[in-house]
């Protein structure tokens, strides 16, 4: 089902008034602008964001569990806990986040832009990354767990 920002942003302030996690599970989300937003703890789960925008958002907590996440752009956000275990992040823009404690156990890291993120503590064991994945400087992969996918 597709959803626009408006009923994105509803559900969210309902769900966290009534104490919930608010549930967008399985939408197509593709190329809608969530940028600079307030969406900790929503579930995202399955859903298309391809090409979406979520940079500088609050996205702490938040569940992308095998989302597709194709090109999306999350420069800046705050991902600290997030859930993104085989979520499909290919050539998707996340320098300068933070995923502190984020779970990428077994992602599609292919072509993704990490340049600057902040990865401590952060799973990423079983996540694949090619050539064209850019890492921060000092940060190494395989030591995080990640696989290079030839």
């Amino acid at each position: 089902m597709r959803l626009n920002v408006e009923q994105v942003l509803a559900i969210t302030h309902l769900a966290h008034a009534r104490e919930e996690t608010p549930n967008i599970r399985d939408h197509d989300l593709v190329g809608l602008g969530l940028y600079d937003r307030d969406l900790h703890g929503v579930d995202f789960s399955g859903s298309n964001l391809t090409s979406a925008s979520l940079a500088r958002s609050n996205l702490k907590g938040a569940i992308f569990y095998r989302a597709i996440l194709k090109s999306a752009g999350f420069g800046g956000a705050d991902l600290r806990q997030a859930d993104l275990r085989q979520a499909d992040l290919f050539n998707s823009d996340l320098g300068e986040s933070d995923l502190r404690g984020a779970d990428l156990q077994g992602a599609d890291l292919d072509g993704a832009n990490l340049d600057g993120a902040r990865l401590q503590d952060a799973n990423l064991s079983g996540a694949y990354y090619t050539y064209y994945t850019r890492w921060p400087i000092t940060f190494d992969p395989v030591r995080a767990g990640a696989r290079l996918r030839r």
